[in-house]
């Protein structure tokens, strides 16, 4: 079964109108699987697409799971990392980012957390010692290669992406003339 393509929306309306019952019940019934709703959900989506933006955000879901846990009922301290991630992609992100750069940025925003999240058990974890002290270093530590290697190819990326240099000139050595390709070229020919 191929899928359809995803029809091209207008951006997002900054202040969308609120849904009507009949919407609700459209989200609801595809939200429960039934199969008759997929058509009116396609049309619902493609007519209010900050449904599926929000619906869609993966990353958006990641960073609120993990938020979740590293915050527990503290709503203090949720917002507080949550001002701290925007923070961090801000300073990742850069001037003009690319869609690229963004998603890498996503990946780093999403490891950030979980690389502390895992430090957190870690340190928690070691006074249970063991099985379970040993299983909390491995995935601590397996979280801190999934980090740096989304460092590393958010890196490797802006590398791949930075336009060349128009021209650079290279600086003579001490002593050695500095040649110039018009001289050259009459030396060569003797004219």
């Amino acid at each position: 079964m191929r899928a359809e393509p995803i029809p091209r929306v207008a951006d997002p309306d900054p202040d969308p109108p609120p849904l009507t019952e009949a919407d609700r019940e459209v989200l609801e019934r595809a939200q429960a699987g039934d199969p008759t709703a997929l058509g009116p959900v396609r049309e619902l989506l493609t007519a209010r697409p900050e449904l599926w933006r929000q619906m869609g955000d993966l990353c958006g879901h990641a960073e609120d799971s993990l938020l979740a846990l590293l915050s527990g009922k503290s709503l203090l301290a949720r917002e507080s990392i949550r001002q701290r991630l925007a923070e961090l992609k801000d300073e990742h992100l850069g001037p003009g980012p690319s869609p690229a750069e963004r998603l890498a940025v996503d990946r780093v925003a999403v490891t950030w957390l979980q690389v502390y999240l895992a430090d957190l058990d870690a340190a928690q974890g070691e006074r249970a010692g063991g099985p379970q002290a040993a299983h909390l270093l491995r995935r601590q530590a397996a979280a801190q290669a999934r980090h740096l290697s989304a460092l590393k190819q958010l890196g490797v990326l802006r590398k791949l992406t930075r336009p060349a240099p128009k021209s650079f000139r290279l600086l003579p050595f001490p002593g050695v003339e500095e040649s110039d390709p018009g001289r050259e070229k009459e030396r060569r020919t003797g004219a």
